[in-house]
């Protein structure tokens, strides 16, 4: 087995081809050759950082690491964001250090490029290992919070009926309102805008100089629930009246969504305690230089949503 790193621009179309592939088999879902490139060489540097496995001409594993450019405190930086680790199932047995051995370069790479930061949202089973082997550190997990639409005639089926039990536990917060300066946030310049959104994805403007983006999405084949992926500035007051123009003009809505950090719970919506949230969003990190410190490691401190990651 070989290991081999490379920048997106150095892949042959063969390998792009072969990662390709290799995703369709390990994610189940088709990666063409438009989305390919503009996930990866449509970033901050044009390019993004990848491991590769190699068993004869065959790519079997893969690891890529997005550049972004980021705030930290005042200081513009690019950090990683880690997507996309796979092995092809008949190869994850052969080298238990396999995936560790594939990922070393990229980051030996970010780090000679300037970039001190890595991180990434884990799912279950990437989580512990990412930790324990690679070396991350935890970060802090996102927020879930809904405002149920209309589903008000059978709430229970919604989302398997955690959102009714949450509604009836708990209510519609009404908490003081609490704004947040977050000291990390993401830099959503022209390059960000065209590389992260797409089709589907609707961009609305509000009279008090709210700008917020959001994706209409079918869950359990049957609910319409809008999720609100990036809003400016990031706080509840401002969520509450993205909420108020969505239901307004998004008549088959069933909920509407709101998954990150904020100061507090926008008034309209629930925040869901961690026992019913649908799933835990992890984020974790790896510094790979000396230019920040612990606080990158305080979610508290980051301005995050779903626009940071590639879901949704």
């Amino acid at each position: 087995m070989n290991y081999l790193f490379k920048t997106t621009n150095q892949l042959t179309d063969g390998e792009k081809k072969c990662v390709r592939d290799l995703h369709y088999e390990v994610f189940g879902k088709v990666f063409d050759p438009a989305d390919f490139e503009k996930k990866y060489s449509l970033t901050a540097k044009g390019y993004s950082y990848h491991g590769l496995m190699i068993d004869g001409s065959g790519v079997v594993g893969f690891y890529a690491a997005v550049p972004y450019r980021y705030e930290f405190f005042g200081k513009e930086f690019i950090f990683a964001l880690a997507v996309d680790g796979m092995i092809h199932p008949e190869y994850r047995k052969l080298d238990p250090l396999g995936y560790k051995k594939m990922t070393s370069p990229v980051y030996e790479n970010l780090r000679a490029n300037d970039i001190p930061f890595i991180f990434c949202f884990p799912n279950d089973s990437a989580y512990l290992y990412t930790k324990k082997v690679l070396g991350w550190r935890d970060i802090g997990a996102l927020d879930f919070y809904l405002f149920p639409a209309g589903i008000a005639a059978k709430p229970a089926d919604f989302l398997a009926g955690w959102l009714h039990r949450a509604a009836s536990m708990f209510g519609v917060s009404k908490l003081r309102r609490v704004v947040r300066n977050a000291g990390i946030k993401k830099i959503a310049d022209n390059i960000f805008m065209e590389h992260r959104y797409g089709t589907g994805y609707r961009t609305v403007n509000l009279p008090d100089g709210t700008e917020f983006i959001y994706r209409m999405c079918r869950e359990l084949s049957r609910f319409d629930v809008a999720f609100i992926i990036d809003i400016r500035p990031a706080d509840g007051k401002n969520i509450q009246g993205a909420v108020s123009s969505i239901i307004k003009n998004e008549k088959n809505a069933a909920a509407v969504a709101y998954i990150g950090k904020l100061g507090s719970p926008p008034p309209n919506l629930i925040k869901l305690p961690r026992s019913l949230e649908p799933k835990k969003i992890r984020m974790i990190g790896k510094l790979l230089g000396g230019a920040l410190d612990d606080r990158i490691f305080d979610i508290d401190n980051w301005e995050v949503n779903l626009s940071n990651f590639d879901v949704r």
